[in-house]
């Protein structure tokens, strides 16, 4: 009987024994699990913290770069601003000075050409050459007193004078000038106004077969047109040539510029 018990007793002796080296097998077996299971974790964080770093120290780089290229691109464009206002003031002050040269040639040729617009000079002083072949004066200028129409059979005051001419017979400018305007009216037919410079106009009246335009610059002794018939104004006194020269709004008399002699 005591030795069943022995045996009993060595039995549970060592099944307790073997549970006890289980135990410590598993706890030993969990703490390694646990090591392991650790261990990549902290090698994650310490990569992480690396990779941290690594962005950190990336980013103060990069940073440092873009500030620097920004500093760059600002002085590049501080730079690039001088150079435009230099380019602005050097056009500005070009510019000035064409527009100086340009009112100075103008003024120059205001002064060489008189006070036209045109480009010619004509005063008191100036001579008119004969528009025709003859000067036989039929009406003469009379601004303040009466001189007689034989057509309308009447006397009146004359702003211009009449020069008999055939029909036919060749026009020549008086003087050089620019033809200012081309006309028609009822007493004096076809005209041809020419701004001779100075603000003195001349026109030529009782005319056909123009042979010049509006704005052309004609020289002294160049053709205009020819003597028409005349109009029914002038139906007595025959063809001629009606010349009217005006220095400004005020008619003046032509024949104190033409060469005439009886």
């Amino acid at each position: 009987m005591r030795y069943r018990k022995n045996i009993f007793r060595d039995k549970t002796f060592l099944t307790m024994a073997g549970v006890t080296v289980l135990a410590v097998a598993a706890i030993a077996g969990g703490v390694m699990l646990n090591n392991s299971e650790t261990q990549p974790e902290t090698s994650q964080i310490a990569d992480l913290n690396e990779n941290n770093d690594k962005d950190s120290t990336l980013s103060t780089n990069d940073i440092a770069a873009n500030n620097g290229a920004t500093k760059s691109t600002k002085e590049y464009g501080t730079d690039s601003d001088l150079t435009n206002n230099g380019s602005e003031d050097e056009t500005t002050t070009s510019g000035e000075s064409e527009t100086s040269e340009n009112q100075q040639s103008g003024e120059d040729n205001v002064n060489e050409a008189g006070a036209g617009v045109s480009g010619f000079s004509f005063s008191a002083d100036s001579t008119l050459v004969w528009p025709v072949e003859t000067n036989d004066i039929i009406i003469d200028y009379s601004p303040d007193a009466t001189v007689y129409f034989a057509t309308l059979d009447k006397y009146k005051t004359s702003n211009a004078i009449s020069i008999r001419s055939e029909v036919g017979t060749p026009v020549y400018a008086a003087a050089s000038g620019t033809v200012c305007d081309i006309g028609y009216n009822e007493e004096i037919g076809n005209s041809i106004s020419l701004d001779l410079g100075s603000d003195y106009t001349l026109q030529y009246g009782q005319i056909k077969d123009i042979q010049v335009s509006e704005g052309d610059v004609v020289s002294e002794g160049d053709l205009l047109c020819y003597v028409a018939d005349p109009t029914k104004y002038y139906s007595v006194e025959g063809p001629n040539l009606y010349l009217k020269l005006t220095l400004g709004d005020t008619t003046v008399d032509p024949l104190d510029y033409l060469d005439f002699k009886e």
